[in-house]
């Protein structure tokens, strides 16, 4: 079972990769978020699995455009979530808040 679930990840990972190698750089360095799109992406798969991981990849890109969020978005952990008849609930669809750990909280 193990190697099913390194293939689907390895599988879903493989077009980010493809992205980063040809597009990314015509396209530009900079994204709205920290960690960028492709590496939210490979963090969410990585963390999360390949079927929450898709839905946190496919979520993070809807929000990614001039009128959508930035700023710091970390990947959720959401090992203790489960919506087998609703998938696209594993996805953050709007932001959610969660502090920045570059900026210094006022004492």
């Amino acid at each position: 079972m193990k190697a099913v679930t390194q293939l689907a990840k390895n599988l879903l990972k493989a077009p980010v990769h493809l992205y980063r190698a040809t597009l990314r750089p015509w396209i530009g360095m900079e994204c709205r978020h920290a960690p960028s799109c492709s590496e939210y992406a490979l963090e969410a798969i990585d963390k999360n699995g390949a079927w929450k991981g898709f839905w946190l990849m496919i979520s993070r890109i809807t929000r990614c455009h001039p009128w959508g969020t930035h700023g710091y978005d970390p990947v959720p952990d959401l090992s203790g979530e489960h919506h087998t008849l609703a998938p696209w609930r594993y996805g953050r669809w709007r932001r959610v808040r969660s502090p920045d750990p570059h900026t210094p909280t006022p004492s």
